[in-house]
């Protein structure tokens, strides 16, 4: 139980999304088990994210501050409502690091952001609860066809070929950036 809780909690700090390791460990565990595994680990991972929001944007540590474009983001996300922001998180449609760390740079509650964190959290453990042990039909329909592949390697594969997309996108962006000669900063 540790390991999971500490590899959680390593993936989730991590640029990358942790929600393949979540499904897995969930076919590994108990429901009551798993469910604490994930309010510990969002514990930690809420509190390193925000503290890091908090420290490291106010401390200049990060050159993002001079970029327009995170700027505009900043200034929107001050402006959303605590009913907006816990819909946002219900939503699963934002990515959850972001609001951590934003929430901490914006110094927002700690004690309303975990709250938050952990009432979604519960709710879409059930979900993923579920998909983990009981629906597996892409994974069915593949086995019919030959081929041993489980809902967690699905979600993996798809994970993966976003976050490879994602990446790819950022750097061509970055390169015509750079070929144009224009600042990234002002």
């Amino acid at each position: 139980m540790l390991n999971f809780i500490i590899l959680l909690t390593l993936i989730g700090i991590s640029p990358f999304p942790a929600l393949p390791y979540i499904i897995y460990f969930y076919s590994k565990t108990s429901f009551y088990e798993s469910l604490i595994i994930i309010i510990i680990s969002n514990i930690l991972i809420t509190f390193i994210q925000y503290n890091f929001g908090k420290y490291a944007f106010k401390k200049n540590f990060l050159p993002f501050k001079s970029i327009k474009k995170i700027n505009l983001f900043i200034n929107k996300f001050k402006q959303i409502k605590t009913h907006e922001l816990i819909l946002i998180r219900f939503s699963n449609i934002f990515i959850t690091k972001i609001i951590n760390i934003l929430s901490g740079y914006l110094s927002i509650s700690f004690k309303k952001i975990l709250i938050i964190n952990l009432t979604s959290i519960f709710i879409w453990h059930f979900l993923y609860f579920y998909l983990s042990k009981k629906i597996d039909l892409i994974g069915m329909l593949f086995k019919d066809l030959g081929l041993n592949i489980s809902i967690t390697n699905i979600i993996s594969i798809i994970t993966l070929s976003s976050l490879i997309y994602l990446t790819l996108k950022v750097f061509k962006i970055i390169i015509l950036k750079i070929l144009k000669k224009k600042d990234l900063y002002d």
